[in-house]
């Protein structure tokens, strides 16, 4: 569990300085200084957080992200263009009243085992949920990692939950996620279940 209030309101601000009507690659791009068309094309190269996380990866900010969606900072529109916006939750974070953590992965080292352990818990289930994973984030036009990360399905793999409260024990997945798309997940782990 990590403290990143400044990388949240990085990111918040970007998204309510350009109008909250762009999509995740386009957030990171400005927030990266990228040169791209689309950006110069759309003048966002004179947005004030153009640049703002420029040392940073596309995958640490496209994590923040994950982070902020999860936690209900963010949400993201369905249809064909999905784009971020705010809500009522992001205004404590956006004027320092309220700090915001969230949990990063630990180094590879240290995640080896218990990774390896999850996965071989049971390979076959884990294919499964991510082709399901894959499916319901096709119909909901938006990357998979939106719907759930690897590391949640590793851990659903690891505690085979058959419920929606047990569902909610797992890593990565909050009530708003568990409303959404759990009921898939858990007749997948239910199915699973029965056949052996």
């Amino acid at each position: 569990l990590v403290e990143a209030t400044v990388e949240a309101q990085q990111v918040l601000s970007c998204v309510a300085r350009t109008g909250q009507r762009l999509g995740i690659s386009m957030i990171c791009d400005i927030l990266r200084g990228s040169e791209n068309e689309r950006v110069l094309q759309m003048n966002l190269q004179t947005q004030s957080t153009y640049g703002l996380m420029r040392e940073k990866p596309i995958f640490e900010i496209k994590r923040i992200i994950d982070a902020l969606l999860m936690q209900e900072l963010l949400i993201q529109t369905d249809g064909q263009y999905p784009v971020l916006k705010l809500t009522q939750n992001a205004r404590p974070v956006l004027l320092g009243e309220k700090s915001f953590e969230m949990r990063i992965p630990v180094p590879q080292e240290k995640a080896k085992k218990p990774d390896k352990a999850a996965g071989d818990a049971d390979p076959e289930l884990f294919a499964r949920l991510k082709k399901l994973r894959a499916a319901l984030a096709a119909k909901a036009s938006v990357p998979a990692y939106v719907v759930f990360t690897d590391a949640t399905l590793r851990d659903m793999c690891a505690k085979m939950p058959t419920e929606e409260q047990e569902l909610l024990q797992v890593s990565g997945v909050g009530e708003r996620k568990a409303h959404r798309y759990g009921k898939a997940f858990l007749e997948e782990i239910n199915r699973k279940a029965e056949e052996e």
